[in-house]
């Protein structure tokens, strides 16, 4: 097993996510759960994206949640918005590429 030192704590690295179903159960729930509350807050229906260290397989259980999406989301405002719900830490990234993405179903 391969670690290495980031954001002050020692990660393993288990490699890029391949698919959505290879994350852990907890991973997969929250951001499914993020999904939900971007398709209330947005009022439609849109494709979203694993970023971050789940995405690169070096998460821990104290990660935040990085997501993608192909729409303009004023990330400020959803983050007030879903916090009123749950407390899931969710930061939103630029999607570069959907080829280079894993799309949470």
């Amino acid at each position: 097993m391969k670690y290495f030192f980031y954001k002050n704590s020692n990660r393993l690295s288990r490699g890029k996510l391949q698919k959505f179903e290879d994350l852990p159960d907890f991973a997969k729930e929250n951001f499914k759960i993020i999904k939900i509350y971007l398709k209330k807050f947005l009022n439609k229906d849109v494709k979203v994206y694993v970023k971050g260290s789940f995405y690169w397989g070096f998460w821990n259980e104290n990660s935040d949640y990085d997501v993608s999406l192909n729409e303009y989301i004023n990330e400020k405002e959803f983050k007030n918005f879903i916090l009123q719900y749950i407390n899931i830490k969710v930061d939103i990234l630029p999607l570069v590429s959907e080829i280079d993405s894993v799309e949470i179903p």
